[in-house]
């Protein structure tokens, strides 16, 4: 068939649940991209039993194939892509060897009765890892993009029980997107895949939800915001200390935490955010999110690892100025007159064995991000007035049209 605008039955797959993760964001924002272009659309998702799908699959009438979990089926929490996620979770490193083949039954019939009931033009595989890899064996000659998000590189080391299959099924993919030369570097050195199947395509910003505000409100405290999970592994609670350590300073600023997550790491993170006077706020809309965003001054990223980390991306083109670890994928993409600007200041980044111990208080890292966040606040007090060029550098540059015509484009190889 040939790859045109004839071509307008898509599904996308994804063992998770949509629209709570970076992943989830992405996939929604194809949803809405693919029903712009015409586009018939499935979806083949892990939710849990009790779920509401997000109104953006509804309004784009995506028809849901459902693995469900916390069932007879399936007695047990959604499999995430990462350790901590926004809601009660099952680990791949932890899933039981019994409880992985009820998984690849309940993945296979939804699969098969996509495949069968909606037969799509081509599929988009969110993550490189079992369910992408599970697809290739079910269905070898249908089309399939496989978009790798980081989380699944990390995968490959967390959960070696299942790597050896991935990284062999990964060889058979032709069509892989990357959101960085970076990335794309790390996919051809972890699945050894030849560099000729791997597209580069930076995930995009809507918009019409993502803009920066006319101008600051004057008179008020600086406000920190974070978006993401809240856990150990994302510095949320070095986040915490270092904003204590403002306090103690008395400098005038408040700081929002918006997303959330399961277990002891949020009770310690929720704890010590109530002794502080920081707001958390849990799952939020996308566009609920830009609306904090242009009310705020500057996005913190203290997370030990990413991927591409498109909130970052969202919170840039809201006009905020960032605090960010040094990460590795975010310095590939980023241009390097952002942080010599002043737009982005870096923190050394600490360990990930040491940023996810609750009672061990990275004094050197906390001083550092504390630092970091002070430099930005003098930079917006400095020039209150600031026009925030960079976020209309970064909605001309990245643009979700562009990533689906990279996805369309790169199906002509298959």
């Amino acid at each position: 068939m040939e790859i045109d605008g004839t071509m307008k039955s898509l599904l996308q797959i994804i063992c998770q649940v949509p629209g709570f993760t970076g992943s989830g964001v992405y996939l929604e924002a194809i949803v809405s991209e693919a029903a712009r272009k015409g586009y018939r659309q499935g979806l083949v998702a892990g939710i849990p039993k009790q779920y509401n799908p997000d109104p953006n699959l509804n309004r784009n009438q995506v028809k849901l194939f459902p693995a469900i979990f916390n069932t007879k089926e399936l007695p047990f929490s959604v499999v995430g892509m990462s350790d901590v996620m926004p809601y009660p979770s099952t680990t791949w490193k932890e899933l039981r060897e019994d409880d992985y083949r009820r998984w690849i039954r309940a993945f296979s019939k939804a699969l098969e009765q996509a495949v069968h009931t909606f037969e799509p033009d081509f599929v988009i595989g969110h993550h490189i890892w079992v369910l992408s890899s599970l697809f290739k064996d079910l269905f070898p000659d249908l089309r399939l993009v496989t978009i790798c998000h980081g989380t699944d590189i990390a995968q490959l080391n967390e959960a070696t029980n299942y790597s050896g299959y991935v990284i062999e099924k990964s060889k058979e993919m032709k069509t892989i997107l990357a959101s960085s030369e970076y990335q794309k570097e790390q996919i051809e050195r972890y699945y050894s895949v030849q560099g000729n199947n791997i597209f580069t395509a930076p995930p995009g910003i809507d918009p019409e939800i993502h803009y920066p505000p006319k101008c600051r409100p004057k008179g008020v405290e600086i406000r920190l915001v974070y978006a993401g999970k809240l856990s150990m592994a994302k510095g949320t609670l070095s986040l915490l200390r270092a904003y204590g350590r403002l306090k103690n300073a008395d400098v005038k600023a408040s700081l929002s935490l918006i997303g959330s997550s399961a277990g002891d790491e949020l009770d310690s993170i929720k704890k010590l955010a109530m002794k502080l006077g920081a707001e958390i706020t849990e799952h939020v809309s996308q566009a609920e999110l830009a609306d904090c965003f242009r009310n705020s001054d500057i996005f913190v990223l203290p997370s030990c690892s990413e991927g591409f980390s498109l909130v970052l991306l969202e919170a840039l083109a809201c006009g905020l100025r960032v605090v960010s670890t040094e990460l590795p994928a975010v310095r590939s993409w980023l241009p390097d007159s952002y942080h010599e600007r002043g737009i982005v200041e870096f923190v050394e980044l600490p360990s990930a064995e040491c940023i996810t111990e609750v009672d061990m208080p990275l004094t050197q890292f906390e001083d550092h991000l504390c630092a970091g966040i002070r430099n930005q606040i003098d930079r917006i007090l400095d020039k209150p007035a600031d026009e925030k060029s960079w976020a209309y550098e970064i909605l001309k540059e990245y643009c979700w049209e562009r990533t689906f015509e990279t996805i369309e484009g790169s199906l002509k190889t298959l």
